[in-house]
């Protein structure tokens, strides 16, 4: 087994991959799924008004995902080491961007992420790097996510094989899910755990918010999620949140992001009109039905992907 001159990094076994990544030694797999015939919007520019540039490439897409259980490893270190890999291994590469020089928030959430719990990402720390390789037919595409929660780092791979290029444009991917998320109901939610869950993944559902059907308005109790939440953000006033808000796919695409974002803004206005969390701290995005968290072909599906999502964009 080839090693690599990185802080205990060695070759991890192949796992049907063209491109072999070399990852800490205290490393934990997630996730491994394989389509055998799909295109992938590979993802070839910045965020632009939170549109990526891409190029679809049609073939195999394998994706994988691990935590690294090792303190201190950052994703540019851990980006480092892989894109010294992918060089030698012949690819050509077509963007390498940290964060806020991706695009942020808008990049984050119009590429394709593995769902939680095999993949985490902290808007405020990722790094991205996409590649190409061989010509016509027999290219291949490569991309690579590095992040961290506050426990572990992680990293996800997509890799598009035995395939040729389909076509070139600015649409984002089509997320799919590696296994449908269990989401407590409303009143068995652990609202107590929010907090812990934020600070380990770096983002978490409110759970136990109630909207009134098809509108933005949100209900008038006094909901547990909510009042944690402000607690721990006047506690830490240099933490700063997004407020997301996502829909199921019944309807059109722009009700659903105007519904999406009216409830992101109603949920930031009451924790700021109600709960006393100051304004600087919180922003609102609505997202609509472009990131799902399951399959939208259940009624269960569907409830699991309306939601508001508390995401951790900056921290000390």
């Amino acid at each position: 087994m080839k090693k690599l001159a990185v802080i205990g990094a060695f070759l991890w076994p192949h796992f049907g991959f063209a491109f072999e990544p070399a990852l800490p030694d205290a490393t934990v797999q997630l996730a491994d799924k394989t389509t055998a015939d799909m295109t992938y919007a590979l993802p070839v520019g910045v965020a632009e008004n939170d549109q990526v540039p891409t190029l679809k490439l049609r073939g195999q897409v394998e994706q994988q995902s691990w935590r690294i259980d090792e303190g201190g490893t950052s994703p540019r270190a851990v980006m480092e080491t892989l894109r010294t890999q992918v060089i030698e291994q012949g690819y050509e590469i077509m963007l390498d961007c940290p964060a806020q020089t991706c695009g942020g928030f808008g990049f984050r959430y119009a590429i394709d992420v593995l769902t939680p719990p095999d993949m985490f990402v902290d808007l405020a720390h990722f790094h991205f790097l996409s590649a190409i390789k061989g010509e016509g037919e027999d290219r291949k595409g490569l991309a690579i996510l590095t992040s961290r929660t506050a426990l572990a780092g992680m990293v996800q791979i997509t890799e598009i094989t035995s395939g040729g290029v389909a076509t070139s444009d600015r649409e984002s991917p089509q997320t799919e899910t590696v296994r449908p998320v269990q989401r407590p109901a409303p009143e068995t939610a652990q609202t107590t755990d929010l907090i812990s869950e934020l600070q380990t993944s770096g983002h978490a559902v409110l759970e136990d918010l109630v909207f009134e059907t098809g509108a933005s308005a949100l209900g008038e109790a006094e909901f547990a999620s909510l009042t944690r939440l402000a607690t721990w953000l006047r506690e830490t006033p240099e933490i700063r949140v997004a407020l997301v808000g996502h829909t199921d796919n019944t309807g059109a695409a722009e009700t659903n992001l105007a519904v999406s974002q009216g409830r992101a803004d109603a949920v930031l206005q009451r924790l700021t009109d109600v709960l006393e969390v100051p304004a600087a701290q919180l922003e609102a995005r609505g997202l609509g039905y472009f990131a799902p968290v399951t399959s939208n072909k259940t009624p269960q599906g569907r409830d699991l992907n309306r939601r508001v999502e508390v995401v951790v964009v900056s921290t000390p």
